[in-house]
């Protein structure tokens, strides 16, 4: 299992870090068999930030 801990903000400036963080979680080998996304270092997350989570 692999945790991607988020800190600070997810929004529109920081979509394209995340999303570079997450395809490089989901994509590096190896893959892991579980991916847990830890959000509780998030001070805000808007439309972007979720989008990228779904």
């Amino acid at each position: 299992m692999l945790t991607v801990r988020l800190m600070g903000e997810a929004d529109l400036d920081t979509e394209p870090a995340l999303a570079q963080a997450l395809n490089a979680a989901l994509h590096d080998l190896p893959v892991p068999r579980a991916l847990t996304v830890d959000c509780s270092g998030l001070r805000f997350c808007g439309c972007a930030g979720l989008n990228q989570l779904l």
